[in-house]
């Protein structure tokens, strides 16, 4: 779907002008949430991802553990952070913001995401590199929902970012309905980074994890060019899909 400017600006304006209220419930916000766009009872009752597989975020039952496919095969990446489920409402948000440019929910995501990574004081990472698009779907969409996040995350939490560090070389098809093996070789080869990332410690940003094959693809791609460390961060995490 193409966006116009008119359109976008319109939204953009929408966005600003719209009166405090909470995006579940309609009730109004006090200031301290105004800008968060909802209410403390209705994030509270969000489907938060705890907990989960210390390494690749799967939802499990019990908390600080390995799941099993991650002691079986450890991945390429370090950890994955994905602080919600992707089930209502999240999966609504982030569908809304991944393909009906609904930017309102990129500020929700990333406030929530930027308050999970705050909590857990870890070390922060040295630059952010957002899941690039494919040139020909960039233009269709108009936007990077990854790099919107990553531009928003950089902010909030004074990390560098740099957009083109790693590009998509080859276009792979629409993963949705994929199974994890499809994923995997879809993803193959996709991604090109394009300098040397020795001794550093690489975020990648992508707004949900669902059979980690990007999130292993990317961190493959980082560590070949150097890099020392590759978290993930996203918004919500699926449980893992069969193979």
């Amino acid at each position: 779907m193409t966006i116009s400017v008119d359109e976008w600006l319109g939204r953009l304006w929408r966005t600003i002008a719209a009166p405090a209220k909470c995006r579940f419930c309609a009730s109004s916000l006090s200031p301290e949430f105004s800008n968060i766009g909802a209410c403390q009872l209705c994030i509270a009752d969000l489907p938060w991802n705890s907990p989960c597989c210390s390494r690749c975020a799967e939802p499990l039952n019990v908390a600080n553990a390995l799941c099993a496919r991650c002691q079986k095969k450890p991945p390429q990446f370090d950890q994955i952070v994905a602080p919600l489920k992707l089930i209502t409402p999240v999966n609504q948000l982030v569908y809304g913001m991944k393909y009906h440019a609904q930017f309102s929910s990129v500020q929700f995501l990333a406030h929530i995401l930027a308050v999970e990574i705050q909590a857990r004081r870890q070390e922060k990472p040295d630059l952010l590199i957002p899941v690039p698009l494919y040139k020909r779907r960039l233009r269709k969409r108009g936007y990077n929902q990854s790099l919107l996040l990553a531009k928003k995350l950089s902010d909030a939490l004074h990390i560098p970012l740099e957009a083109d560090a790693v590009i998509r070389v080859k276009e792979s098809k629409d993963l949705i309905g994929q199974t994890a093996a499809q994923r995997r070789k879809q993803l193959k080869g996709v991604f090109q980074a394009r300098r040397e990332f020795t001794g550093q410690n690489i975020c990648v940003v992508d707004d949900v994890v669902t059979s980690t094959a990007t999130a292993n693809e990317m961190a493959k791609i980082c560590k070949k060019a150097g890099a020392t460390t590759v978290t993930v961060w996203a918004c919500a995490r699926t449980p893992w899909l069969t193979s």
